[in-house]
């Protein structure tokens, strides 16, 4: 079966105070916790502290990949720490969503 690696990217802007700093945390939930609970199942895949540049962060998932035999919906939810002009914020579960796909008639 096919591997992939799901990946994200976060680009944070202000209205005030210039372009956003500090670091963004990337949690990947599966389709047993599709609204990002924090009481539910725990995300199967988290990037702590990933740094900003010119307002973007983006993961480097190397180590979770999702085959046929997981597939469904997967749902990212990204947390910015906020600097000394910017809060702290959090994204809507699944704003950047990740479905993996199964094609029962190919064999990768």
């Amino acid at each position: 079966a096919q591997e992939l690696f799901p990946q994200d990217s976060a680009t944070l802007s202000a209205t005030a105070g210039g372009t956003p700093t500090g670091t963004v945390t990337f949690k990947l939930y599966g389709p047993d916790n599709p609204t990002c609970s924090a009481s539910g199942a725990d995300p199967v895949y988290t990037e702590n502290d990933v740094t900003l540049t010119n307002g973007t962060a983006n993961t480097n998932n190397t180590t979770f990949s999702v085959d046929q035999a997981k597939s469904g919906n997967y749902k990212w939810l990204v947390t910015y720490s906020g600097d000394e002009d910017h809060n702290d914020a959090t994204s809507v579960c699944g704003k950047e969503a990740f479905t993996a796909t199964v094609d029962n008639d190919t064999t990768n």
